[in-house]
């Protein structure tokens, strides 16, 4: 009985594997556009939209979360990506590169965060001060906590288009930017001089007995945005959700890349936002099952024959 169900298991990656190919169909010699079900899809137009987004992310940053404040000095980080500190092998519960004091913008994590509560263009905007506490006004700091969680979306996408092969949505949301306690270390790491998520694969793990380990580094821009974005809007969102939803969620911050006020972003709200971006974008819904399939049929179209000849040696 095992074996028959090894077999059929074996059937259906087959399957899987071969489900790329079957709905997509190459236009030109150069493989850089394709029909998938019918609809065009170029290379050229996935570079556009990532470009697109990259814009509509500044503005959202500049115009919504810094609300004008973008040339402030203190909210510029100014590092080196290779010289940035990250250890690997520490264990220790919340430590991640962003809270390593070797780094140059461990100092200013709370930068964004004073300026929201005592710059006097926004003096006032989210919160008050009663009795010398620190009290957030409910709407509006929703509302601010809303629009970063939007610009985080926007980063997600972006990711998922550009970082190669992509992993399994479910898995991806729940990766971590600390580690933690009596658990796994976290996923977002410096490595080899780049931001990279080290993804655990665990859908096979089960079979195989241990976990597939796959790195994935986002474009240098992307990376720096990413860094950026925990670095110094990220203290503002603990903050926030310390004080409106509980220390649970102000810990679900913390510890997370995707966190909504309430639960982890779900692998549905992902494909659903992606499926609209592409439609805004490519005129095309995509969703994660047919982006995966169109990514895979680039990929194969241009691997590196080389490489692959090293793998099957």
């Amino acid at each position: 009985m095992s074996f028959m169900f090894n077999v059929n298991k074996f059937l259906v990656v087959l399957r899987a594997n071969e489900e790329g190919h079957s709905v997509t169909q190459f236009l030109d010699q150069h493989g850089r556009e394709l029909l998938y079900q019918g609809e065009l899809v170029r290379l050229a137009d996935i570079k556009t939209m990532v470009m697109a987004l990259h814009q509509q992310y500044n503005q959202t940053l500049e115009r919504d979360i810094f609300q004008g404040l973008s040339d402030d000095p203190s909210l510029h980080l100014d590092y080196d990506i290779r010289s940035l500190a990250d250890d690997l092998r520490n264990k220790q519960p919340f430590y991640s590169f962003i809270d390593d004091p070797r780094n140059p913008f461990f100092e200013r994590k709370d930068n964004f965060l004073k300026l929201l509560l005592t710059h006097p263009h926004l003096a006032g905007r989210y919160h008050f001060v009663h009795q010398g506490r620190v009290i957030w006004h409910p709407a509006a700091s929703l509302d601010l906590l809303k629009k970063i969680q939007h610009s985080r979306s926007l980063l997600l996408v972006m990711t998922h288009l550009t970082y190669g092969s992509p992993g399994r949505v479910a898995e991806i949301l729940k990766h971590t930017i600390t580690n933690i306690p009596g658990s796994f270390t976290r996923n977002t790491v410096i490595l080899a001089r780049c931001f990279s998520f080290v993804g655990a694969y665990t859908k096979t793990s089960r079979h195989f007995n241990r976990t597939k380990v796959t790195p994935r580094a986002p474009p240098a821009f992307l990376g720096h945005l990413w860094i950026q974005h925990l670095v110094l809007v990220r203290q503002v969102e603990i903050e926030i959700a310390r004080a409106l939803f509980g220390e649970e969620a102000a810990m679900r911050y913390r510890t997370y890349l995707c966190p909504t006020p309430n639960h982890l972003l779900t692998p549905e709200d992902f494909s659903n936002l992606l499926g609209e971006l592409t439609h805004e974008h490519l005129s095309t819904r995509l969703t994660v099952r047919p982006w995966r399939q169109i990514q895979t049929a680039f990929s194969h179209r241009h691997r590196n024959p080389t490489l692959v000849m090293a793998k099957e040696m």
